[in-house]
């Protein structure tokens, strides 16, 4: 039996799933964020839904919500590359 992290590790057999692996961590850390800046009622509001072709998609039902998130979108940004890498996300889609 082999771990998740030696399979992972595989040149280019599992890249595909290592992509798949990488935006759910990736929307996890933005769902984080979200928490941690604006308190745990903000999960209600706001939510990264996916991120694809290295942009996130996140969903506010919060007008005021969305436009927090849009002055804060460089501070968003960091925070994930922080973990990530430069190249993992590239900018930040809103849907109001």
């Amino acid at each position: 039996m082999q771990t998740i992290g030696s399979l992972l590790n595989r040149p280019n057999q599992n890249r595909p799933l290592l992509r798949q692996v990488q935006a759910a961590m990736v929307v996890e850390v933005a769902n984080e964020f979200i928490t941690e800046k604006f308190g745990k009622d903000a999960n209600s509001q706001a939510r990264a839904l996916y991120l694809k072709n290295n942009i996130l998609t996140v969903a506010c039902l919060s007008s005021v919500l969305a436009q927090e998130l849009r002055l804060r979108e460089n501070e968003l940004l960091q925070f994930i590359r922080s973990k990530y890498g430069q190249e993992i996300i590239k900018k930040v889609r809103y849907l109001a």
